[in-house]
């Protein structure tokens, strides 16, 4: 685990420009595209300032509208789904950059994300697609061990059980991702490795899924004690450098442990890469 993670800092360390910078493209131009287009078409039941609480990754707790606001007004899902499509161009051009750390070595640039969305946005739907239906099984399945486990389980384990459950569901979609990048396959296929990992070694899908909500929540955490320091808009925008930050360490990390653990380790499959070649340090 140690000797994975150095090698994941080491590659964040060696590609941490073209990484960020991606992470942070996609956490703050989605949301503002949308909050600006909605705001001068009046096409949102609220001003400028409370869109973008409401559509960029870190929103003020307890501050400004509840996000279903946007549903309650002809319009809103014009620019509800701008956001979207502009979370899948930018969630493909991230995979851009990750192929190019992962398979050329080389320090990305806007060339390759823009590389990735014409090479994954479709796969990405595909991957997206079937990622929300095994989410949804989860979801159904953590409510049914919740409902069934109180029957036999303590009343402190109950909640656990259906946590359980639901991390479950999360361990099986997180690599999907990185299988279509290092394997280069369908949509399909990188989903079935990514479940495959939880159903033949289900301690290393929970340990990066465990990983991957460590990581996140620090990350999500520096952003909102941002948020709260630092008023207004300007403390908003700020507080997506450390989201963005935290994002890019994992697409790192989880890069170098999906190689090991599963492309070589699972799978026993072949092949060198260019995250192979240097060392931390």
């Amino acid at each position: 685990m140690a000797n994975v993670l150095e090698r994941g800092i080491a590659v964040w360390r060696r590609h941490w420009p073209g990484l960020f910078l991606a992470c942070l493209a996609v956490a703050v131009v989605p949301g503002l595209t949308a909050a600006l287009v909605g705001a001068l078409l009046g096409l949102l039941p609220v001003g400028l300032a409370d869109a973008l609480v409401l559509l960029l990754p870190v929103q003020f707790a307890g501050e400004g509208p509840d996000v279903t606001v946007l549903l309650g007004q002809k319009g809103s899902w014009v620019a509800l789904a701008l956001y979207g499509v502009l979370i899948l161009l930018g969630s493909a051009g991230i995979l851009g950059i990750l192929r190019t750390v992962v398979h050329e070595g080389r320090a990305p640039s806007a060339s390759d994300f823009l590389a990735g969305i014409r090479r994954y946005t479709g796969r990405q739907v595909g991957v997206r697609v079937l990622c929300t239906l095994v989410l949804a099984a989860a979801a159904l399945a953590a409510g049914l061990v919740y409902v069934l486990a109180g029957a036999v389980l303590a009343g402190w384990l109950v909640p656990i059980a259906g946590l359980a459950a639901l991390l479950a569901g999360i361990s099986a979609v997180l690599y999907a991702d990185f299988a279509l990048v290092v394997e280069e396959g369908t949509a399909t296929e990188a989903m079935g490795d990514s479940v495959g990992v939880l159903t033949e070694r289900w301690r290393e899908a929970v340990g990066a899924a465990l990983m991957f909500n460590l990581i996140s929540v620090a990350g999500e955490a520096a952003g909102w004690l941002v948020a709260r320091i630092i008023p207004g808009l300007p403390g908003l925008l700020l507080s997506l450098l450390p989201v963005a930050l935290a994002e890019s360490i994992l697409l790192a990390y989880l890069a170098v442990r999906y190689v090991e653990h599963v492309h070589r380790g699972i799978y026993g499959r072949d092949g060198r890469f260019a995250i192979d070649e240097r060392k931390a340090g």
